[in-house]
């Protein structure tokens, strides 16, 4: 039983050293702040012909996001409207680990016209000795050509071009560490991402097997007892003694 105990023991802490790894380094990068986040900037334009007809900001901001093809949380507190004189601006965030997406959406006040060759062609006028609508005939042959008249064509108007224009930041490693340091994997447009939180479950099931199971590996041991008590009440009571400081004193 002692030989199974610890074969699990061996071979499930190195399915999750990687996972430690990181847990580690990323609660080094917190307190000692290693490196700064790059500012890799890009920019992209792209139009839309319709957006989708929502008022609530926050619902408008995550309906662009899915349409955009961007993954990320929507940042509520970097969303905003604006206006000029001919101009309406809906500005929000998309935030992602070492990712951020500006996006800036300008939508024209008015409907705007067709371009002329775009437009309907005039109506062609019918040919001699052929009837015209209402059922007048045109005049005999030998009769003055009739003027004509100038061609206006009044152009039908179309929906609005909406131009979106999305800053692209990237924020570099050490922000990627920091936030799968508690990162729950539900993150919109990232479905991969579901795969790091059920890695997650099992290293937190296999630390506290190990945590088990080294204390009844070092029990078998009479020779070691001592020194495993006293690391045992060290690690043990000063974990204890720190969170009920914070308690109190906070």
């Amino acid at each position: 039983m002692r030989a199974i105990l610890l074969k699990i023991h061996l071979y499930a802490g190195l399915l999750c050293s990687s996972y430690l790894v990181i847990f580690g380094i990323s609660s080094l990068n917190f307190n000692h702040h290693f490196g700064k986040p790059a500012a890799l900037k890009s920019e992209r334009q792209r139009s839309l012909d319709t957006l989708p007809a929502i008022a609530d900001d926050q619902r408008l901001a995550e309906a662009l996001r899915d349409t955009l093809g961007l993954g990320g949380y929507t940042l509520t507190w970097e969303t905003d409207r604006s206006e000029t004189e001919d101009s309406l601006y809906f500005r929000f965030v998309v935030w992602r680990p070492g990712k951020e997406f500006r996006v800036r959406v300008q939508s024209p006040k008015e409907l705007g016209a067709v371009p002329e060759e775009e437009a309907p062609s005039p109506p062609v006028p019918p040919k001699k000795g052929e009837t015209q609508a209402g059922g007048r005939k045109e005049s005999p042959p030998n009769a003055p050509p009739p003027k004509e008249q100038p061609k206006v064509a009044i152009l039908p108007l179309r929906e609005p071009v909406h131009l979106v224009f999305i800053e692209e930041t990237d924020t570099g490693l050490w922000p990627i560490i920091g936030a799968l340091h508690g990162f729950s994997g539900n993150m919109p447009g990232a479905g991969f991402m579901r795969f790091w939180a059920i890695y997650t479950e099992v290293c937190v099931w296999v630390v506290f097997f190990s945590m088990v199971s080294g204390v009844c590996l070092w029990t078998a041991k009479p020779s070691e007892r001592l020194v495993g008590l006293i690391l045992l009440g060290a690690g043990a009571g000063g974990g204890l003694l720190f969170m009920l400081y914070i308690w109190i004193w906070g």
